[in-house]
């Protein structure tokens, strides 16, 4: 009988152990998970000693516990147990501060990476270097002289009825349907009649981009260049860069997601840390240095070259810095 039951205990055991995978238990696995994301949904910013979010691993049903560790550089802001595919809300040791140099990892029982270690940074425009080539505002006129079209070979096309005004300023809205649509508000001279757009472009000002004064903007290939007057230096501004091929990819322009780069923005301007979805699309818009451009109010991409240039009033003859793609 004494044997039976020993025997019973052990079939027992051994079922147990054998209907339950081994990276279900906690801590007693060693392999990368490497269809996990810990930048995916993981919430940080700057002043904030809040981190919340959820680690999702599409692989694993169960409810499997590893410690998340939350690092900047070799000090530990925090350890916590998480719950796979479960959401989380937790508070830091301290704040995080501006340069903080931060890492989350997942790790086992044993303290063994079961992810791979991510890097988390501010999410920040990318920036391009001030570009050393320069040419005087005066000499601009040059590139056109040989190349101007006699007034009778121009053909006048009379511009659709669109219902739009420039005596007043309209009203933006970010529409949840598959576009967005401009609508007018109460100072419009008239209502604006159908006029929708599947992309809606960063707007809040900010010391680096005035996004409220576009003066001009031009497609080629795959990229959108636009034209941003400074606010604050007369006469200077920048020129951004989007890669709509990689921004339709992306699926920004899918239903109720024309908005995506306004919610970018916010998360920029609010010092929040880049989730990879937030790096996916840095990677898609480049800005360029600030340079004397004038009051910009048409540009033109040559091709043969890869520069824009643009149509501009200036006062002063300055010296101003040429646009590369």
């Amino acid at each position: 009988m004494k044997y039976l039951k020993t025997l019973v205990a052990f079939s027992t055991f051994f079922l147990l152990a054998f209907c339950i995978p081994n990276h279900a238990i906690y801590g007693q696995t060693n392999n990368t998970a490497v269809s996990m994301d810990l930048k995916q949904n993981i919430q940080l910013q700057t002043g904030s000693d809040q981190i919340k979010g959820t680690i999702y691993d599409d692989n694993e049903k169960g409810a499997v516990a590893y410690t998340l560790v939350v690092k900047n550089q070799k000090d530990t802001l925090l350890k916590k147990s998480v719950i796979l595919n479960q959401a989380f809300t937790a508070k830091l040791s301290r704040s995080l501060r501006k340069n903080d140099q931060i890492t989350v990892s997942l790790q086992d029982k044993s303290g063994h990476a079961v992810a791979n270690t991510k890097w988390m940074k501010q999410a920040q425009w990318q920036v391009v270097n001030k570009s050393k080539e320069k040419i005087k505002t005066s000499n601009w006129s040059n590139v056109f002289k040989n190349s101007r079209t006699a007034p009778k070979k121009y053909r006048v096309v009379q511009a659709p009825d669109t219902g739009m005004s420039y005596l007043k300023k309209p009203k933006y809205t970010a529409a949840k349907s598959k576009f967005s649509t401009l609508q007018a508000n109460d100072r419009s001279v008239s209502p604006i009649k159908g006029y929708q757009t599947a992309l809606l472009l960063p707007t809040v000002s900010t010391k680096l981009v005035n996004w409220q004064l576009p003066q001009g903007s031009v497609m080629h290939g795959r990229y959108l260049y636009v034209m941003y007057e400074s606010e604050k230096r007369k006469n200077y501004g920048r020129i951004g860069r989007y890669d709509i091929q990689q921004l339709q990819t992306l699926g920004v322009w899918q239903t109720g997601q024309a908005d995506r780069l306004r919610s970018l923005e916010k998360r920029i301007n609010q010092n929040r840390f880049a989730t990879t979805n937030d790096d996916r699309l840095l990677q898609a818009i480049k800005i360029g240095p600030e340079f004397h451009m004038g009051h910009g109010q048409a540009v033109a991409y040559n091709a043969q070259d890869n520069h824009l240039w643009l149509v501009t009033l200036a006062k002063k003859i300055t010296p101003a810095t040429s646009c590369q793609n």
